[in-house]
């Protein structure tokens, strides 16, 4: 999902909601939650491979890897997100610690909701660590989609996002609607806006 800078807007009807935390009280952890409803999209970073590519038509989410390949991912990933859980967690007792939670809607965007839910089933890694760095997402955006087929009105979307250290350029990718891929990578971009690097998020889904 494309990492996009739009702020959200909070109405009737579905719009996103964020909610702000504060540091937890004598631990010096920073927490917040995004809860439903859709983000609105404008001007924002796009990562290379964003815009859609006319070919062959299709409807509906459809994995971009086989079977072998994505358990290949997956075992890289699983590498990657233990070393980086141990930086993390020596990180965090000397007082550096960053956490966030975000939620991604069913209701606002389904088919990402569902990439993420399925990835994390098999085993991804569902607590990620934010890279501030936009040319290191693009340069593992790039590796995780390399030779990935793109359909007319969809986009590649990956799990774990560009965005995360743990995606490593082996990420789980699935070709899904692009206004979906854009409203979820919408939400991720508004609520890692001025993060430190390093920060630990724990992506999940909801209705």
């Amino acid at each position: 999902m494309p990492i996009l800078g739009a702020p959200l807007l909070a109405g009737a009807g579905g719009g996103a909601i964020a909610l702000g935390g504060g540091a937890a009280a004598g631990t010096g952890i920073s927490t917040s939650v995004l809860v439903g409803g859709a983000a609105v999209v404008g001007t924002g970073l796009l990562l290379s491979g964003d815009t859609p590519v006319n070919s062959t038509a299709t409807g509906a989410a459809v994995s971009a890897l086989t079977s072998g390949e994505l358990q290949e991912r997956l075992k890289k990933a699983q590498a990657l997100a233990k070393q980086l859980s141990a930086t993390a967690a020596e990180s965090c007792a000397t007082g550096n610690c960053c956490q966030k939670t975000i939620v991604i809607p069913y209701s606002s965007a389904p088919e990402s909701a569902k990439h993420i839910d399925d990835a994390q089933r098999m085993g991804f890694p569902s607590v990620l660590t934010y890279d501030a760095n936009p040319i290191a997402a693009r340069a593992r955006r790039a590796t995780s989609t390399s030779g990935v087929p793109r359909y007319s009105g969809m986009e590649p979307d990956e799990y774990p996002p560009a965005a995360f250290m743990e995606n490593g350029g082996h990420a789980s990718v699935r070709n899904i609607d692009w206004r979906d891929n854009r409203v979820s990578g919408g939400i991720i971009g508004a609520n890692v806006k001025g993060l430190p690097a390093g920060c630990r998020i724990t992506l999940i889904t909801g209705p």
